[in-house]
């Protein structure tokens, strides 16, 4: 066959595979997502084709007694035990402001706004079952309200008993253990005691940033370990600078450090 005639061809059944690989597609995504789907089962089935945070069941786990927890129920008892050893202290209150007339500044609805803006949609709900996508749906609504309870709460000095729930997620460190001791939990606390939190957050931490070591990076703005390393790689070559020039003979091996 010549050249010339082979090109429509090819174009020909080219166009034809193309529209059938599209109808089996789109019947593929169809059976995957059928009508009327909620939200959680469609980005299940994301993750699924993704491959990525595909929630596995809690195997059989066993305690350092011997306990087996075999049902949801046991498994539950177990990792509760097992967290309590972990988070048994619970600190004593603490007054924020020593004075009556050093109080702090009302929360501006403006801020509850921005702090629902920047809070994924995605965000877990907590025992409230209120979810993101609600908080901003009705951000205008609720923003003085949610500005008022962030309020009250430095006021009296009081945080609202239910703000204090959470749902505990138990995350595995490592593959899937039986033992319960390599499960680390995640607590999933109402998104609107979160909001509050981070009106208190915003107050102190300018009065506690300029009170903290110059060498402390975590939890700092502006800072990261990368700080840390760049700092530590400094005091050694400097250290190994200063034995140079005393002519100190230091035994040391190489340490490579991975930014």
């Amino acid at each position: 066959m010549a050249p010339t005639l082979a090109l429509p061809i090819l174009h020909q059944w080219g166009t034809v595979f193309l529209n059938s690989a599209q109808k089996q597609k789109k019947e593929y995504f169809t059976g995957l997502f059928p009508e009327g789907a909620s939200p959680k089962e469609f980005w299940d089935s994301i993750r699924k084709l993704n491959g990525k945070n595909v929630r596995t069941e809690i195997p059989q786990l066993v305690d350092e007694n011997g306990r087996k927890g075999q049902t949801d129920n046991s498994k539950a008892n177990l990792l509760v035990s097992q967290f309590a050893k972990v988070a048994n202290h619970v600190p004593s209150p603490l007054s924020l402001f020593a004075d009556d007339d050093d109080r702090a500044p009302p929360c501006p609805p403006g801020k509850v706004l921005e702090f629902i803006q920047k809070t994924p949609a995605c965000k877990a709900a907590g025992p409230d079952e209120m979810p993101m996508r609600l908080l901003r749906e009705c951000k205008d609504e609720l923003c003085v309200s949610i500005a008022r309870l962030a309020d009250r709460c430095l006021a009296e000095g009081k945080f609202p008993e239910m703000w204090k729930e959470a749902v505990v997620a138990p995350i595995p460190k490592e593959g899937d253990s039986p033992n319960p001791a390599d499960y680390r939990p995640i607590s999933l606390l109402p998104l609107v005691s979160k909001i509050a939190e981070r009106w208190v957050y915003e107050l102190l931490y300018p009065m506690i940033d300029g009170r903290l070591s110059e060498n402390q990076f975590g939890f700092r703005k502006g800072r990261s370990t990368t700080d840390a390393l760049a700092l530590l790689q400094h005091a050694v070559t400097e250290g190994f600078d200063l034995c140079s020039k005393a002519r100190c003979y230091v035994k040391s091996s190489s340490c490579p450090l991975d930014f």
